[in-house]
């Protein structure tokens, strides 16, 4: 129920930018699929002399028609479920390591994932199901298999859960504190569930501040990308007067 309601949110917080970003894609892909090779072809009847950054971009629209044929071998997976599947799992381990980099986004989703591994330990804590057992259940359930055994050694080799848990990358240290208040209160599996609240707030602040900017710095993309395009197209029309005249 967590997730999917993590899922709702991040859905409904996402489909402003999705429409902004899908709005640039549609317009570069029509620039440069018919737009730039119509400029091409006069151009070149011309004579016209390309700066570098028309060049740029005409080589850019050649390359894109070129893998235009390898993009439509795509298009069944957006109507055929396991392919779909396939395709999204191969673009999430190819973008993950990338977007978990980046400053502000990678910091939420450091978050977030301690926050579904801090409610999957402290929920088998309560349950009454054992720390090395617990560790295990809540990484995988976290989608970091790897945290479990991580974890186990030093537990087992009688360290703290809260030192253990501080050597997990991009682990929030307020969460590794409230774990260490949990051991020594004797309250592991409540406070490891506080701490778990306490991220799921962060990731709602984290989520807003995020959006407030990610959202007009879209729309400024936007409209630089569209602007460099328009500038790539018409400055070599400065020039073609003086071509023609040549000729």
């Amino acid at each position: 129920e967590r997730e999917l309601e993590f899922r709702r949110k991040i859905r409904e917080a996402l489909a402003y930018p999705a429409v902004v970003l899908g709005a640039a894609v549609l317009v570069v892909a029509v620039f440069l699929t018919y737009v730039v090779p119509a400029f091409e072809r006069v151009y070149s009847a011309a004579g016209a002399q390309l700066p570098p950054l028309t060049r740029a971009l005409m080589a850019t629209s050649r390359a894109v028609r070129s893998i235009l044929p390898a993009v439509a071998l795509l298009v069944p997976a957006a109507v055929l479920p396991y392919a779909r599947s396939v395709v999204l799992r191969w673009l999430r381990a190819l973008a993950l390591p990338v977007v978990e980099r980046m400053p502000r986004i990678g910091r939420l989703l450091h978050t977030a994932r301690a926050a579904r591994f801090l409610y999957g330990l402290g929920s088998a804590l309560v349950a009454g199901i054992p720390l090395l057992q617990a560790l295990e259940l809540a990484a995988r359930g976290a989608g970091r298999a790897r945290w479990g055994q991580t974890l186990r050694e030093p537990v087992e080799e009688g360290r703290r859960l809260a030192d253990a848990v501080r050597r997990l990358e991009g682990f929030p240290p307020l969460a590794s504190r409230l774990v260490a208040l949990g051991e020594e209160t004797g309250r592991v599996g409540d406070m490891v569930l506080k701490a778990a609240d306490v991220l799921d707030r962060e990731v709602e602040v984290q989520l807003r501040r995020l959006l407030a900017a990610l959202e007009p710095a879209l729309t400024v993309l936007m409209a630089g990308v569209v602007g460099v395009l328009l500038l790539a197209l018409y400055m070599p029309i400065f020039h073609l007067g003086r071509a023609v005249l040549g000729r």
